[in-house]
């Protein structure tokens, strides 16, 4: 009977054993998955991040492409202002010379 005994007893240890490593396995289970949310939501914060410091960064560059564009098209207009004031009363006298001419 001592035999029997024995193979019932590692029985129960080997049933306790494998109940103890599932028990493990559903901890690391569930552990591993808890990483996997966490890393998604960081990545997912971080790509958040980068899109928009992408954006500030492009709209920073546009704004300045606007600006350089805008002062440069000040400046050509700002020429024709000092060119017309120049030639204005030349151009009048041609015009009016022209009309009359006819």
């Amino acid at each position: 009977m001592d035999i029997i005994a024995e193979i019932l007893e590692t029985d129960r240890l080997a049933e306790e054993s494998l109940a103890e490593a599932g028990k493990k396995c559903r901890e690391l289970i569930e552990s591993a998955e808890n990483r996997r949310r966490e890393l998604e939501a960081s990545v997912s914060g971080s790509t958040e991040k980068l899109t928009a410091e992408a954006e500030q960064r492009c709209a920073e560059k546009r704004d300045a492409a606007l600006a350089a564009a805008e002062s440069g098209r000040n400046a050509e207009i700002e020429k024709l202002e000092q060119v017309f004031d120049r030639s204005r009363e030349a151009w009048a006298q041609q015009i009016f010379e022209r009309i009359v001419s006819v």
